[in-house]
């Protein structure tokens, strides 16, 4: 809230809010969701996290944006646990990619970004021996191949000079 009513304070109008979950079932104290809430008029986007599936709370928070009527963005989307160079990969396809890409089209009414994080999880210090994985998709040619197969259909729009318009946004300037 502190931060929107200085944007509003200021001018500034070349933005937009997103109040992310990790969507694991609980928050910080145990409290409902909407206990957190800051308001509509401080909300644009709704955010979650997706790492595996057939998580009920995604149904839930994907609940609580359709009740606000705010659009939600897949903030974070990478098959945890996965190492996409040494697996097989028509079961990481069918274990991951293939629910994930069903749960974006069943649910492309609210649903209206995703952001795959696109690395490998155990060169980083900090997520090494955690179980992340390797979640390149290029690390794959069959995994890669699919991927490009999917993204490249009419459903996902790709950058482009007049994204922001198509995407109900004034063009991004200096600020």
């Amino acid at each position: 809230q502190r931060i929107v009513d200085q944007f509003d304070a200021l001018g500034v109008t070349n933005y937009a809010t997103v109040w992310q979950s990790a969507t694991y079932g609980s928050t910080y104290g145990g409290d409902d969701w909407a206990a957190w809430y800051p308001g509509d008029e401080y909300v644009d986007w709704f955010g979650m996290s997706y790492f595996g599936t057939g998580v009920p709370a995604y149904d839930e928070w994907l609940a609580l944006a359709r009740a606000h009527g705010k659009p939600v963005m897949l903030a974070e989307a990478t098959p945890r646990g996965f190492d996409l160079m040494d697996d097989n990969p028509d079961t990481v396809w069918n274990s991951w990619f293939a629910p994930f890409i069903e749960f974006v089209h069943t649910n492309d009414d609210v649903v209206k970004a995703v952001a795959y994080i696109n690395v490998n999880w155990d060169e980083q210090a900090m997520w090494q021996g955690q179980g992340w994985g390797d979640t390149r998709v290029q690390a794959n040619d069959t995994l890669l191949a699919r991927w490009l197969a999917e993204i490249q259909t009419d459903t996902w729009l790709q950058a482009a000079p007049d994204l922001f318009a198509t995407l109900g946004y004034a063009s991004p300037g200096p600020n």
